[in-house]
């Protein structure tokens, strides 16, 4: 059996995530444009390139986290059991 998928239906699932990836991108772009017009823009712009940079490595390991729990989790008994996990890696990691 053959299942056609309408163009509508790709398109509505789809066109949020290409909206997300277009507004990510113009992101960066967007606040340098800014940062530009502050005064000292060079100071302003290096900032906030050292807050991105620690961000993106902050945030590397959750992204990688979102991937695997989206591959690991097959139903609620595995979806609670990955959210106990989390709830007790969260308590430990405020402990340090």
């Amino acid at each position: 059996m053959k299942a056609s998928v309408l163009q509508r239906t790709i398109f509505a699932v789809w066109f949020p995530l290409a909206l997300s990836f277009t507004l990510m991108m113009l992101e960066s772009p967007t606040t340098n444009a800014v940062l530009a017009r502050f005064s000292d823009p060079s100071i302003q712009i290096a900032g906030f390139g050292v807050a991105l940079g620690l961000s993106l490595l902050i945030e590397s390991p959750v992204i990688m986290l979102l991937a695997t729990a989206i591959a690991l989790v097959q139903g609620r008994e595995s979806f609670y059991r990955g959210a106990a996990l989390r709830v007790d890696a969260d308590g430990r990691a405020s402990r340090c």
